[in-house]
Formats: structure tokens, sequence, C-alpha cells
């Protein structure tokens, strides 16, 4: 059985990184299909629940992938159901497909000829839709009969993870500080000159595992030390408790991103005049003139301009 998990509306990148992160945490199967949508295994049935019930996302259980897609289209918000088929499932649920290309007129085209099910729309073959819809309908019978892949193994993107042990176990605001201070000087030396979305703090425990953590998604991608600080100790504040004990802290950056592109100009502006003449002005001042128009509308020279040396505020009609 594959689990496809669906998540509509604005969603970030860090978001649905952490989203696919936490998925990948009840089970090694996952595939990504695209932003938003994602399939994956049921070793963790119940954490996946409860990653579908926390982030309000529609999600189905079904033997293959589009069968699983179509259900969960057609799902209740924050609950996994199970389906032998996507037979009963209505056609509308295919104008939520975007990479279909059906419209309103589409649909109902579908309905007026009765196929309002999936099991309907089954049964027809490529010739049948293509008289009908065209192209969409070559897409639309090419999705419907597409063979399921077998879920890979997921590789979860790169991370930075910088840890620092203590030799005795600790609990004060201040040596945690220091080795917090540590710890964002070494990701910070391996960020650049990336930018970071999520940061996370964790508690190592005498046998460096992580007993408790508190992570932020950010709003602005961060790549300095400065910036990380601000949300690290934020977190660290939430973490400290008198009976909390500290072997090691944690810090880990995700959701890492290229820094972002900046426009440069191909092409150096060549020097007007102008220019040429004020860098010339120190030494040859005596005999640079410039032209100075006094009434751009006569047709007596005289009225018209006048030559005049240069000054060292030059007026602006040049």
């Amino acid at each position: 059985m594959i689990l496809c998990i669906l998540l509509e509306g604005a969603l970030s990148s860090a978001r649905w990184d952490a989203i696919v992160e936490r998925a990948h945490a009840c089970t090694p199967l996952l595939a990504v299909a695209k932003h938003g949508r994602l399939y994956c295994g049921i070793d963790d049935l119940d954490g996946l629940r409860r990653l579908v019930h926390k982030t309000h996302a529609r999600a189905a259980l079904a033997p293959d992938r589009t069968s699983a897609l179509l259900c969960a289209l057609d799902g209740v918000v924050g609950r996994v159901d199970a389906f032998a088929n996507a037979d009963e499932v209505p056609t509308s649920v295919l104008l939520k497909l975007p990479e279909l290309g059906l419209d309103e007129l589409d649909a109902e085209r579908l309905r007026l000829f009765g196929m309002r099910t999936i099991r309907d729309l089954s049964a027809l073959q490529e010739r049948h839709l293509r008289v009908q819809f065209g192209k969409v309908g070559t897409t639309l019978h090419t999705f419907l009969t597409a063979s399921s892949e077998a879920l890979p193994y997921f590789v979860p993107p790169p991370d930075i993870i910088v840890c620092e042990r203590f030799e005795e176990s600790q609990r004060e605001p201040g040596e945690l500080e220091s080795a917090l201070l540590l710890c964002a000087q070494c990701a910070v030396d391996a960020l650049v000159p990336q930018l970071c979305w999520r940061i996370e703090i964790g508690v190592l425990d005498r046998a460096d595992h992580v007993c408790a953590q508190r992570g932020r998604i950010l709003r602005e991608g961060v790549t300095t030390i400065g910036s990380l600080l601000v949300h690290a100790r934020a977190l660290l504040r939430e973490l400290l408790a008198p009976t909390r004990l500290w072997w090691g802290i944690r810090l880990r950056l995700a959701s890492l991103t290229p820094p972002r592109a900046v426009q440069t100009q191909m092409f150096i502006p060549r020097k007007t005049a102008n220019d040429v003449s004020h860098t010339m002005l120190s030494r040859y001042s005596a005999v640079i003139k410039r032209v100075e128009i006094i009434d751009p509308w006569s047709i007596i020279p005289e009225h018209y301009a006048r030559i005049t040396g240069f000054t060292t505020d030059p007026p602006g009609n040049v």
C-alpha cells in the first residue's frame, strides 16, 4: 500500500521540507512528486496519521500512486483512509490536477457523457478521449493507465550539524550560551554563502542522543552569525529547565538554499565628454571650456548659446 499526502494552499519551501522530514522519520520509502505532494510507505502508520492530522493534510492509502492521489484529492482533511481502488472517486477531482489541463467545460462535458466516476472514465480507450478532448484526452488516458513505480529510498537534502560536548553535565545558561556560540561559529563557516531557513537546537544526553529539541522555521534566510544567534538563543531559552542536565548541545541548520542572484551589468558604461572634462579640470581648468545653452528656441547664435569655463558646481544645462 502507498500513502499519498497532499497539502493545499500557500506553503513555504522550508515548511514543506520540515513536513517531508517528519514523514521520512516514519518511513525510509518516500518520493516527493512536487511541492505539496508526496508518496510514502506505511512503516509507522500511527506517526503518519499524527502528521496528517497536525498539518491538516489530505491523505489516502491505495495499492498504487494514481489511486492514492485520486482518493486523497477526494478525502477528508486531517484523516487517513484506505481504499482498494479509485473507482468511486468523482471525476470532478481531476480539476484539482493542473498537470492534466482540464477546465470547467471539460468537466461539464464529462458529466454530459455520463462519466461521473473514475470507473466510468477508465472504461474509455485513448481514441475516445482524444476525439473529445484532443491532447488533453491523451494526457488524461496516460495519467489513468500509468504503471505505479516502487517507492525509492529517500535521500534527505544536505544539512549542517555541529555538536559541542561537555566533560560534566551542565545546566547554567552562561556555559550553554558559550557552547552555543562555538557551534554557531562553526556552522556559519560551513554555511556561507548559502542561506539557512530552519534552525534546531537539541539537548544531548550522556549517550550523545538528542533527548529534547526545539526548532524554528524562519521567514527570511540567514547566513550571518548575528542573525543566527538571535534565533538560536531564543530556542535555547525554551529548552532551559532547572532539572534538565545537558551533556552536550547540538545545532542543526536545514533547508539550505543557494544565495540570491544579483543582477550585474554586462557592459561598462562609456564615459561622456562631461565626465572626462571634470577629470581633467584640476590640471587644465584654464583651457577647458563648455557650451552653455541660453535659449534653445532662438535662431540667433549669440542668443542660443555661449562658451564659458567650468565651475566647481556646473549648472544642469550642459
